[in-house]
Parts: structure tokens; C-alpha cells; sequence
């Protein structure tokens, strides 16, 4: 069965944004994730979250998300990279 927001998201207290601008940063002590969106009245992007992450749960997030991935092409299909 496909995975949707209830079976990730626990409590009702986490903000939920769509996002399809990401900028990636990082130094020595961590990755800095900005995510946003391109409004449709605008050509400009709005970033509206900074997600700030050691090197050693950024890799893991990586592994997380190739594995979500996977799992998600699996059950519908390759994902098109426009």
C-alpha cells in the first residue's frame, strides 16, 4: 500500500509545506538544507524552512530518502527527472 503524510507523520503539531525549490550549503559542522517554492503569481522563489544537519545524519537522510526512493518506483514506476 502507498505511503501517504499519516503513516509518516505522527501528532498534529509538525508544519506540512510543498516544496520544489531546494539550496544546499554546508561548512564543516553541517549541511544546510533551504527549502521552498516558486509561487504561481511569481517567478521569484520563496525559501521558507532552513533544515541545518551533521554530516554524519545528512548521510543517513541520503540513504533514507534513495531507499524511499527505490521502494516508490517499485510500486509506481520510474520517476522522470524533468
Amino acid at each position: 500500500m502507498p505511503r501517504n503524510d499519516e503513516d509518516v507523520v505522527q501528532g498534529n503539531d509538525i508544519l506540512v509545506i510543498y516544496v520544489d525549490i531546494f539550496r544546499i550549503g554546508y561548512d564543516v559542522y553541517k549541511f544546510v538544507l533551504d527549502l521552498g517554492a516558486v509561487p504561481s503569481n511569481s517567478e521569484l522563489p520563496e525559501f521558507q524552512v532552513r533544515v541545518c544537519i551533521g554530516p554524519d545524519d545528512v548521510k543517513t537522510l541520503l540513504e533514507m530518502i534513495g531507499q524511499s526512493i527505490k521502494e516508490y518506483e517499485d510500486r509506481c514506476g520510474l520517476i522522470n527527472k524533468q
